[in-house]
């Protein structure tokens, strides 16, 4: 008999709740209620979404049952009430994230000017990816939907192929402050992009990755999703990204500037890295001076700073060479073919249409800004369709893509509704299949059921921490 001291009826009662919320939404959105746009993809997630939660909620409720199916044994680190608040939160984030998403493209309940933003947020967000699904660094087919929060960030949602990226309301009417949004997908592609040939072949980015840096000061590894997200959005924007993140790292206290997080580069040395990806490109020799010409006094401002002391460093290192080791040993890593070398070699193709290019010898920095606005007064649902999830029955989500669309041919199958494409799929499958055969009553370590409670990094407070990335 397991021994948990848990009432488990009070998670019982909190997940019912939750998903008779969700099965009323998508009742109400499936009736004759007006439409909103993206209002296919969002119920169809939210689907998703709940499916997805039932089986964290069963799996760990069945485990803790006093006749359990299988016996999960204890954690030293995480007691069960965590677990199930964890999965509960969660569950409840995304909701709102759905939903929110969803209100504020219904015209009754937001205006033309935050519809028309998030059109044009979703559309940029989707160029943003394109290219990532073009050289095949995302071996399937993907969608993305904006909403609005107080800050940038993007969201990862295993249970269906959707990039979530919020946008700060201030970007109303006002494009510049889009500008993050390739280097939230960049976390995206870090997350979910696979490894096509050599050693890492067929593993995704951040486990490759982390494995090749992982004899490297402790810093390397601290700081590598950012640098991936950066030097992606780098190579997707091109030098007005740059001028975005300078604002970004200029408009913090100026006691941050040397601030350490544990995950993003400090703000001191992090403009640095768009310099050296723009230079590798190798068509922007203009505005990258004009950027450093730009930084420089911002930097002798906030205190010229000329040493940094790293984790797993036992000296502080002169900020020189903290930047050379980010472009000899980081930066060139991702450049490398395995990597980010496709997307590198076509972005560094004179012609090639990024967010912005080249300046001219007499423009200032602001000259980026103007050119981006050009930008996106070309994007249209016309020259930019977006792919729409979709179910299919009960059991399938599927993905129309504007290829299909035109040509009538069958919509792409991505995945059961529920899964995750993720190993934890499976051991949620052997546990029901073992009960049904009535198999004797197995263990299942912390080892293994804190990875499923984790899920790939979408659990904003458990064991992995990853979900959301800013």
């Amino acid at each position: 008999m397991n021994r948990a001291t848990i009432d488990l009826t009070v998670w019982q009662n909190r997940w019912r709740g939750m998903d008779a919320a969700m099965t009323d939404w998508l009742q109400r959105t499936a009736g004759n209620q007006p439409g909103f746009d993206r209002q296919e993809t969002l119920t169809s997630l939210l689907a998703g979404l709940q499916a997805f939660g039932a089986s964290q909620m069963n799996f760990f409720l069945r485990g803790l049952s006093p006749n359990p199916q299988y016996r999960l044994e204890p954690s030293a680190k995480y007691p069960w009430e965590y677990v199930f608040r964890t999965t509960i939160d969660q569950i409840g984030f995304d909701l709102d994230v759905i939903q929110r998403a969803a209100h504020q493209r219904i015209p009754a309940l937001s205006s033309l000017a935050m519809r028309k933003t998030l059109d044009l947020a979703d559309r940029l967000a989707y160029r943003a990816l394109e290219p990532a699904l073009d050289s095949g660094l995302i071996d399937h087919a993907t969608t993305v939907v904006t909403y609005f929060q107080k800050s940038i960030s993007v969201r990862l949602t295993p249970y269906a192929p959707v990039v979530l990226v919020g946008i700060p309301y201030n970007a109303i009417d006002h494009p510049r402050d889009l500008l993050a949004i390739p280097h939230e997908v960049g976390h995206y592609v870090f997350r979910e992009g696979r490894v096509g040939e050599g050693r890492f072949a067929d593993s995704r980015f951040a486990a490759a990755l982390y494995s090749r840096f992982a004899h490297r000061p402790a810093w390397y590894n601290q700081w590598l999703e950012e640098i991936f997200a950066d030097m992606y959005g780098c190579l997707i924007a091109g030098p007005v990204i740059g001028l975005s993140f300078i604002e970004l790292v200029t408009d913090d206290p100026l006691e941050d500037f040397l601030k350490q997080d544990g995950e993003h580069p400090v703000d001191a040395v992090r403009p640095q890295i768009y310099f050296r990806v723009l230079e590798r490109m190798r068509r922007f020799p203009h505005a990258v001076d004009k950027l450093r010409a730009h930084w420089h006094p911002l930097f002798v401002e906030r205190g010229n700073p000329q040493a940094l002391s790293l984790p797993g460093v036992e000296q502080p290192l002169a900020m020189d060479a903290i930047v050379a080791e980010m472009d000899e040993q980081i930066i060139a890593v991702l450049a490398q073919h395995d990597f980010l070398g496709k997307l590198l070699a076509s972005a560094a193709t004179p012609g090639r249409a990024l967010w912005s290019d080249e300046l001219d010898p007499a423009q200032t920095v602001e000259g980026l800004i103007k050119a981006f606005s050009a930008y996106c007064a070309d994007v249209t649902p016309e020259n930019t369709p977006l792919p729409e999830l979709r179910r299919k029955g009960d059991e399938t989500l599927i993905m129309e893509t504007p290829a299909t669309a035109r040509s009538g041919a069958m919509a792409i199958p991505t995945q059961k509704l529920g899964a995750t494409g993720l190993w934890i799929d499976a051991i949620k499958e052997a546990a029901s299949r073992a009960a049904e055969r009535k198999d004797p009553v197995f263990a299942v370590p912390p080892e293994i059921w804190s990875v499923l409670l984790d899920a790939g990094g979408w659990a904003t407070e458990g064991p992995g921490g990853g979900n959301p990335h800013k």
